[in-house]
């Protein structure tokens, strides 16, 4: 979400005498104060200096003008180094100028390669991120330093965000934040931030946070990654003399603004909408299911900004709606149908926390509706995502929450900032029963499959099963039956609890099928191997090369139960189950089962009844469980390896 920030309009436009920006004489210093030592040699590159200044300053007609500056100098002793370092990126999308650009490259026999600016070429869009400038350095090999510098003016921001942690290690780093003494900023470092260091000596203010040997962090399984990094944010705070700015409370007045101030004319098309749903004879919970199978089908998500997007008399007309456009009109139809609710701001968890000290409205990304009575959420703009479920990166992270009086006249009264609360492991299960046979040439294997996925293990497909055409519906079929075997020959299939009404009835998507398979079953002499761990499908296994650096995240508490029953062929007896024997059980603080492997065995009537369960009713682990919490994730991939000898009675 990106608000508009209208209420710091003042800010731009106080008297006060103007001033050059501070580091418009910044520069690099000497070559040769770089010392690359021998085990930096033995590394694929390392940053040697990183210093960033954002330095806010008035004009000479007083405005306020917002600098960066950027200067980086890295170390490359790897191909795949080079090849990442050897361009040079900088952000356009919000740049008025580049002030200063300069960049050099020392090669290993002391060469030294100046970049001309003339070879700045711009892109468009990088990533889906916006626009950036690009600087192709050529010649670039390995043991070679890159060094550049640039200062862009850039529009003013007054909220900010540097990361200072990648996967290679930083020698030197510095963050620095200037800005005249009639402001207040707020400053926070997150992630083993150094310490910040205030100086209020002068009429200008500066923080500075300096990085000394800060180690790298390496992308590891079952992480967010982006989430552990060591950063930097900033946020204005405060105007000397006249208060506080930018507070959770001005956020939630903005959002309020912004979305609950309605037109007669909207009113009355929203009343128009909701006629046809008959909500008079309707439960609470019934008219949000039906308010929102009405938008999420007739409205379609356009990626986009402009009125027409935005505001609800354009999207009736229109039938597309931006994510704030949903907002808004969700907001809209539950005020006229006068549905309890409350709106709510969240930011996604793998990348940032909320943090209610740190009033930054970075944080303010995703919008949810919560119908207090009823204890459920809503996501307004998620066509997969529907009441009762929203995305997972939106659970267990705080929220701004709009508090109101019931008056739908006027709603809103205030916020809170609170948890949003995570999910009952048992709606989110991956369950597959199999019967197993034999015919009597023991040629090979019939199952019959029955798998039904819940909640958010289905989310992927449930909602747009009717979308899809046969073709697809018909792959994504043998796909899921050809999981115990790519050579499966599929003689019959069924899916079932595939309408948008299965999911508010909280009815599992399943699929259904028979097939004969050749590969679970090898012949050796008189004996015949059968393959049973492979029938739940290649599993994930989780090694430890490196000291684990970062807490265990799960997406969701979520748990699979594979039951498994095998009539063993006529003449044979069954042997090698002692392997189905696995428990692998760990508890939480209260002493109850928190995340585990179970699977065992019974044979009754020549069948193996086979019941494997595997859960994960956590969230986050501390690092030091990582060992526990490895040997779960690997008895699945030990129960793929399982066989059973059926050897002649």
């Amino acid at each position: 979400m990106r608000l508009i920030l209208l209420s710091v309009i003042f800010l731009l436009t106080i008297n006060v005498k103007g001033q050059d920006f501070a580091n418009r004489t910044y520069n690099w210093g000497s070559v040769d104060s770089f010392y690359i030592s021998d085990e930096d040699k033995k590394l694929d590159a390392i940053i040697l200096k990183d210093n960033r200044i954002r330095e806010y300053f008035k004009d000479e007609n007083g405005l306020l003008k917002f600098n960066t500056l950027v200067h980086k100098v890295i170390f490359v002793n790897q191909e795949k180094a080079v090849d990442e370092y050897n361009k040079i990126y900088i952000p356009s999308y919000n740049t008025i100028k580049l002030v200063k650009f300069k960049a050099r490259t020392m090669l290993p026999d002391k060469t030294i390669k100046v970049i001309d600016k003339e070879n700045i070429k711009e892109l468009p869009n990088v990533e889906d991120k916006g626009a950036y400038k690009i600087v192709a350095l050529e010649g670039v090999v390995n043991g070679s330093i890159i060094e550049y510098i640039y200062i862009a003016q850039e529009d003013v921001e007054y909220f900010g965000k540097e990361t200072f942690q990648t996967d290679i290690p930083l020698r030197s780093g510095q963050f620095k934040l200037v800005y005249p003494d009639l402001f207040k900023f707020q400053v926070k470092g997150y992630n083993n931030c150094p310490e910040i260091e205030e100086d209020n000596s002068s009429d200008q203010r500066i923080a500075t946070i300096d990085f000394k040997d800060l180690p790298p962090l390496y992308e590891e399984q079952y992480a967010y990654y982006n989430a552990y990094l060591t950063r930097v944010e900033y946020k204005f705070d405060e105007v000397i003399g006249k208060g506080k700015v930018f507070t959770w409370q001005d956020a939630a007045d903005l959002i309020s603004e912004r979305t609950y101030k309605f037109t007669s004319k909207e009113k009355s098309l929203a009343k128009a909408f909701l006629k046809p749903l008959g909500l008079k004879e309707k439960t609470e919970t019934e008219k949000i299911k039906a308010i929102e199978k009405a938008v999420k089908e007739k409205i379609q998500l356009q990626d986009a900004n402009g009125d027409q997007f935005e505001i609800p008399g354009e999207i009736f007309k229109s039938k597309f709606a931006s994510e704030e456009g949903f907002k808004n009109l969700f907001a809209l139809l539950f005020t006229v149908a006068e549905v309890n609710h409350q709106l709510v701001v969240t930011a996604d968890r793998s990348k940032i926390l909320l943090d209610p000290d740190f009033p930054t409205y970075n944080s303010l990304q995703n919008y949810l509706f919560y119908f207090s009575t009823l204890k459920k959420y809503l996501d307004p703009s998620n066509f997969a995502m529907r009441f009762g479920t929203i995305p997972i990166e939106d659970l267990y992270n705080n929220g701004l929450f709009l508090t109101f009086n019931g008056d739908f006249k006027s709603p809103y009264t205030g916020y809170r900032i609170k948890q949003i609360p995570g999910v009952d492991i048992k709606e989110h299960s991956d369950d597959m029963y199999v019967n197993v046979s034999f015919p009597k040439e023991m040629d090979f294997a019939f199952l019959e499959v029955k798998r039904s996925m819940g909640g958010y293990t289905s989310t992927g497909i449930q909602p747009y099963w009717n979308l899809m055409d046969e073709a697809d519906k018909k792959e994504f079929t043998e796909n899921l039956l050809k999981n115990s075997g790519a050579d499966g020959e599929i003689s019959s299939s069924k899916v079932s609890n595939t309408t948008i009404d299965d999911i508010y009835t909280n009815k599992p998507f399943t699929v259904e099928g028979k097939m004969e398979i050749g590969s679970l079953l090898e012949k050796a002499g008189k004996k015949y191997i059968f393959n049973v761990g492979d029938i739940i499908g290649e599993q994930v296994e989780m090694y430890q090369e490196k000291e684990r650096q970062s807490d265990i995240d799960m997406d969701f508490p979520h748990q699979y139960l594979r039951i498994i029953n095998i009539t063993i062929p006529e003449g044979f007896k069954a042997n090698g189950l002692e392997g189905i024997l696995i428990n692998n059980v760990f508890k939480n603080e209260k002493d109850e089962d928190a995340y585990g492997f179970v699977s065992n065995y019974t044979i009754e009537n020549n069948e193996i009844k086979i019941v494997c369960k595997e859960f994960y009713d956590i969230v986050t682990l501390p690092k030091k469980d990582i060992d526990t919490f490895r040997k779960v994730i690997n008895s699945a991939a030990d129960f793929n390896k399982i066989k059973i000898i059926f050897e002649p009675k």
